[in-house]
C-alpha cells in the first residue's frame, strides 16, 4: 500500500513539473474536485455498507438462511440496477468531454 501511494505521489509530482502535454491533467480545480469526491465517497460507502451489513443482519440477528437472505436482497439489487440505468439514460447528466481523464470512469 505504501509503495503504491509513493508511486502515485511521484507520478503527480512528475506530471505537474513536466513541460510536455501530460496524458492526464493532474492540476484539478479544488472546489469542484472536493465536492464531487466527497459525494462519490459517501454514495459508494453507503452502497457497499448496505451490501455488506444487510446480509449479516439478516443471517445473524434475524436468523435467516443463506437462501432467504438472498431472496430478501433481491429488491436491493433491482433498485441499484434500476437507478443506475436511469441515471445513465438521463439527458440532464452531462457527458464527459474528450479531454476528461481516462481514469475517471
Amino acid at each position: 500500500m505504501s509503495a503504491g501511494a509513493l508511486l502515485i505521489a511521484r507520478f503527480v509530482i512528475y506530471a505537474v513539473r513536466t513541460r510536455r502535454s501530460p496524458l492526464i491533467d493532474v492540476p484539478l480545480r479544488p472546489a469542484q474536485f472536493g465536492l464531487s469526491g466527497t459525494i462519490t465517497f459517501v454514495a459508494g460507502f453507503s452502497s457497499f455498507a448496505a451490501m455488506f451489513l444487510l446480509p449479516m443482519f439478516y443471517q445473524v440477528v434475524r436468523g435467516e438462511s443463506a437462501f432467504a437472505t438472498g431472496v430478501l436482497l433481491i429488491p436491493l439489487g433491482l433498485g441499484i440496477i434500476t437507478f443506475d440505468c436511469s441515471a445513465d439514460a438521463s439527458p440532464s447528466v452531462s457527458r464527459p468531454s474528450s479531454s476528461s481523464p481516462a481514469g475517471s470512469g
